[in-house]
């Protein structure tokens, strides 16, 4: 470990964390990687721990319930959950939340959306149809969709940050089909202004496309971007403006 993550380390200790049995879960090992207003990321191996600061909301936590539902239901391209924990022994008090869990640690090379192959962007797309699928299925609605929660790799895209997630029994399923599918279009949309920002080039700009809900996700991307690759179509499309 060299001497800035010590540093880190020691900035950003590692709590003492429970599981819902109250038996002591090990942290050892664990480094800090990361943080934002919500939580902190530590990480060892292929593991990732998420421990939520005190100032966190009860909003931007997981509830246990969409923990759970997560967990057990096994959705592609969603991060895979482990075990959920708390800081306390005897976390009786928390019926619905809690402290901190575990999920697997993405990793692979990155692909920039702005340059991947069509082929490639089509691929991810028809695989986040199954996934907004799955989730009005299960009645549950994605928020948060800043790009740093999404990964697109070699492998396929993971969504890295199910925090915001939450189960709705009162919205129909059309609504929430709809939805899910404009939720996971900004997914995409503020990925590719996220990399335009990244490279500070005046010559892209991503206009707004009017979503037809009545088609997929996928359908919607490829009627949106024709060329070889997203950062060709938008510069063909910036020329004709002029």
């Amino acid at each position: 470990m060299d001497k800035k993550s010590k540093t880190k380390n020691q900035k950003y200790p590692k709590p003492v964390m429970y599981n819902k049995y109250g038996v002591e879960y090990d942290v050892s090992n664990f480094f800090y990687l990361d943080s934002g207003y919500n939580a902190r990321i530590f990480k060892r191996d292929d593991e990732a721990l998420k421990v939520y600061n005190c100032n966190c909301s009860f909003k931007n936590c997981m509830s246990r319930k969409t923990f759970n539902i997560l967990k057990e239901n096994n959705i592609p391209n969603l991060v895979k959950l482990r075990e959920y924990l708390y800081k306390e022994k005897s976390a009786y008090n928390k019926v619905f939340t809690m402290d901190a869990y575990t999920m697997d640690y993405v990793d692979g090379k990155k692909i920039k959306l702005l340059d991947a192959p069509k082929d490639y962007v089509e691929k991810v797309t028809e695989s986040l149809d199954e996934t907004i699928d799955r989730l009005t299925k299960l009645k549950l609605f994605i928020l948060d969709t800043n790009s740093k929660n999404i990964i697109f790799t070699e492998d396929g895209v993971t969504i890295i940050d199910l925090d915001m997630y939450s189960k709705e029994r009162m919205l129909s399923k059309e609504y929430l089909m709809e939805f899910n599918k404009s939720q996971m279009m900004n997914y995409i949309r503020n990925t590719i202004k996220f990399e335009i920002r990244e490279e500070k080039n005046n010559d892209l700009y991503l206009g707004v496309q009017c979503m037809d809900y009545k088609k997929s996700l996928s359908s919607n991307v490829k009627s949106f971007f024709k060329e070889d690759t997203i950062r060709k179509d938008l510069i063909l499309k910036n020329n004709d403006l002029f």
